[in-house]
């Protein structure tokens, strides 16, 4: 299987996170692609060390060098730091 195939497959963590970014309403993030997603569009500061390492573990989730679950506990951390968690 291709890197570009593994990473196009659905990954989910074994359960998912709320955050919310702000006074908006909350949303689910199921896996690591998502979480990639918001920490690239939707998060309010693009540095701290809970946000870079959260980024580096979901990135490489996605291509199944790194634990999706330990990616997870690593967005846990950042949403944490970021005061996101719904």
């Amino acid at each position: 299987m291709t890197n570009e195939a593994r990473m196009h497959s659905i990954i989910y963590w074994s359960a998912p996170i709320r955050v919310r970014v702000g006074n908006g309403f909350s949303e689910t993030i199921f896996g690591p692609a998502a979480a990639v997603d918001y920490l690239k569009h939707r998060w309010p500061a693009n540095h701290g060390t809970h946000y870079l390492t959260a980024m580096r573990a979901c990135s490489e989730a996605l291509y199944r060098r790194e634990s999706p679950d330990f990616a997870r506990e690593l967005f846990v951390a950042a949403a944490i730091e970021g005061d996101m968690l719904a």
